[in-house]
């Protein structure tokens, strides 16, 4: 006659089947965020491979440290009351079972199948207990797509936030014109607009790649000054627009503005241009933004696009700014995911 472990893995095979089927179609998935440790999913209903006779190995992985010894210390009292019932080599006689032997194989097969029903919840739950912070509810083939999708949905919501660019009329957009020498008045509330940009952007990254990634990712030098090139192209584009002429002394004001968002952001990145011995780097940002702004250079082909992401941060960082402030979401999104990505790719 078969046993209790030989009726559990009889069960266990057409819901293995079932995992195979269930495997290709699209799931549920609870999405986890750890300011250190990153990003987790956990799918939503059963937990297959924990209905099983792989539940405890499926225990230790997920980290369900407290379960597996649960289920060690049932395992024995069954072991115990198995040899009582039995005897020491015996098992089940179905033609001849008493109700004392069906109650005991019911309570074995349910407490062996709490953990399919269970499993995800105690998972997500343990997450909770680690510092993991509930991020969303998605739809996905995988979980790494699931995370996918909620990063994605995160870097389109933190474009539509918060936004304190100053944007140009639809005029302006399409011609530079000369304009009267603005006020102090004025030129400090465009400081004060190209500084929240800056620190928005952090914030951004922050909401997307946890801060210790970002930490990691500035200790290169090379990885630094991407990062402050970018956030300087955004910052030129937001202080000069409506401008035709920067001066020496308005480039060093963009600077200290960068400088000052990093500073209050937390972000040690020292700066690595120099005024004097770059200049000709430091400028040609605006002689971008005020070719485009006139008419050319601007991006009217595939390649275009392709050729705009694969420049220089600084010119991509202009970009961004660009779109930002022309609510271009496909265009911000890309230039956006390209910075998220290289910080990705080195860390």
């Amino acid at each position: 006659m078969f046993g209790p472990l030989e009726i559990i893995i009889i069960i266990a095979l057409p819901i293995l089947i079932v995992i195979s089927l269930a495997s290709r179609a699209e799931k549920e998935y609870k999405v986890f965020k750890h300011h250190t440790d990153g990003y987790k999913a956990v799918k939503v209903g059963l937990a297959w491979v924990a209905g099983t006779i792989f539940m405890p190995i499926w225990f230790l992985f997920r980290g369900l440290w407290s379960y597996f010894f649960l289920y060690l210390v049932l395992l024995v009292i069954a072991v115990l009351v198995e040899n009582e019932l039995y005897g020491e080599f015996g098992s089940i006689d179905f033609n001849n079972a008493s109700d004392t032997e069906w109650i005991w194989l019911g309570i074995q097969i349910i407490v062996a199948f709490i953990p399919l029903f269970k499993g995800n919840d105690w998972t997500a739950k343990n997450l909770i207990k680690k510092g993991y912070l509930f991020q969303d509810s998605v739809h996905a083939v995988s979980k790494k797509n699931a995370i996918a999708i909620v990063l994605e949905n995160k870097i389109d919501s933190s474009y539509n936030k918060n936004d304190t660019q100053i944007r140009p009329s639809k005029r302006m957009i399409r011609k530079k014109v000369v304009v009267k020498s603005k006020s102090s008045k004025k030129l400090k509330r465009n400081d004060k607009a190209a500084k929240e940009f800056v620190m928005q952007t952090i914030r951004d990254l922050d909401y997307v790649v946890i801060r210790e990634s970002l930490n990691i990712y500035i200790k290169s030098e090379e990885n630094a000054k991407n990062l402050y090139a970018f956030l300087y192209g955004l910052a030129l584009f937001t202080w000069s627009i409506h401008k035709v002429k920067l001066k020496y002394e308005d480039f060093e004001t963009v600077f200290d503005i960068v400088d000052s968002g990093l500073n209050d952001s937390g972000i040690d990145i020292p700066r690595h241009l120099d005024l004097d011995e770059d200049y000709d780097e430091i400028s040609s940002g605006f002689v971008d933004i005020y070719t485009e702004s006139i008419g050319w250079d601007k991006i009217n082909s595939e390649e275009d696009l392709i050729n705009s992401v694969n420049k220089d941060f600084q010119s991509i960082g202009i970009y961004y700014a660009r779109a930002y402030s022309r609510d271009e979401n496909d265009l911000k999104k890309l230039y956006f995911v390209k910075l998220v990505n290289t910080i990705s790719e080195n860390t």
